[in-house]
């Protein structure tokens, strides 16, 4: 496979590296029967994937004399460490130059995308060392995405620097995987649905700092503060009428 027509990977020589090294005890590189020859169901297994796209491939394949497979995987490497920087410093602490943060003198999102933009895709017999399609339509989106993203931030946010890895759906498919925890595991939640998870998860993490509680001027003593709150205080805490919250010193709603 390639993505400038110049440099090409074969999947070949990965398969010759493993074999040659699947009998010896001591391995140079983690590559696996179920890495180099997955059946369709091992194929969606993300981490077969991340043994083939490996340093220690890449550098066990120079060993080998395999210097355009080791650059194909070496490319693919530096774009994912690219868009996968968790914090700052990284390309210090690493010695790796493709770890550092985006700022304003970064240039290789929009070099990353001009390169899938020019790669050639294919589909059927017309695919020939070359991603399909949709792979390519998807890898040209998400450059675009990220590097429109950084520019605003950048510019009109006041951000010095972006981290890339922390611009993904993971957090949002947590919160919304609680809330259909909340409505017994249904799948086709309302809003009304995810409105009353989200009031029962506000009043647990409210009673959580809870020091007194005032309904209809009647003071009464909570003892969240020591206790985890259970389903009576959350049910008692949304039904009463006007009650305020002292948090910390704070009235509940209150900006902090």
């Amino acid at each position: 496979m390639t993505f400038d027509n110049q440099v090409t990977g074969s999947f070949s020589d990965v398969k010759k590296l493993y074999d040659v090294e699947k009998a010896n005890l001591l391995k140079t590189s983690p590559l696996t029967d179920a890495a180099v020859r997955p059946s369709k169901l091992q194929l969606q297994n993300v981490q077969h994937v991340l043994k083939v796209f490996n340093d220690k491939v890449e550098a066990a394949l120079r060993l080998q004399k395999c210097d355009d497979t080791a650059d194909f995987i070496q490319f693919v490497l530096n774009w994912w460490n690219v868009v996968n920087v968790s914090s700052k410093h990284q390309e210090a602490r690493l010695n790796d130059p493709h770890r550092h943060v985006q700022d304003h003198t970064s240039t290789n999102l929009s070099d990353y995308q001009r390169i899938f933009q020019r790669a050639p895709s294919g589909h059927g017999k017309s695919r020939k060392q070359c991603v399909t399609y949709d792979t390519k339509k998807v890898l040209v989106q998400t450059m675009q995405g990220l590097t429109s993203i950084c520019a605003h931030l950048l510019t009109h946010t006041g951000f010095q620097y972006v981290l890339l890895r922390e611009l993904q759906s993971d957090r949002i498919e947590g919160e919304f995987s609680v809330y259909r925890q909340s409505t017994g595991a249904n799948a086709f939640m309302t809003s009304g649905d995810v409105l009353t998870a989200c009031k029962k998860r506000l009043a647990r993490h409210a009673a959580s700092y809870l020091e007194t509680l005032d309904v209809n001027g009647e003071n009464m003593a909570h003892t969240c503060v020591t206790t985890a709150i259970d389903a009576e205080d959350v049910t008692f805490i949304e039904d009463c009428t006007g009650p305020s919250l002292s948090i910390c010193g704070r009235v509940a709603g209150e900006k902090v």
